[in-house]
């Protein structure tokens, strides 16, 4: 739909129509943008206002432990260490989505 502005910002449409926007401080309904969207970089995305998540600096983050490569390829399956004795809780699921069939 086409419309033309007028200097005082009222949008005159092509049958004649006429419709000044109101300013923020004058509505009632509809005002969802937060007042502070600009300060802290608030994103609208389907029809709703999310501010950027909080996070660690990249220099403080650390991943959690892992075993190292060399140590996971000399690894024997099926000795009787703590991983291989403890049942991952995916399988341990499916067998009880099977038991209960």
């Amino acid at each position: 739909m086409t419309y033309t502005v007028e200097p005082d910002g009222t949008r005159v449409y092509p049958k004649g129509w006429r419709y000044k926007p109101l300013e923020d401080h004058e509505r009632v309904y509809g005002r969802r943008k937060p007042a502070d969207a600009i300060e802290r970089g608030a994103v609208r995305f389907a029809g709703n206002w999310w501010y950027p998540l909080e996070v660690l600096p990249e220099e403080q983050r650390s991943l959690p432990w892992t075993r190292p490569d060399e140590e996971a390829i000399q690894h024997q399956l099926g000795c009787q260490c703590r991983m291989c004795t403890t049942v991952p809780r995916v399988r341990r699921k499916k067998r009880a989505r099977v038991r209960n069939l």
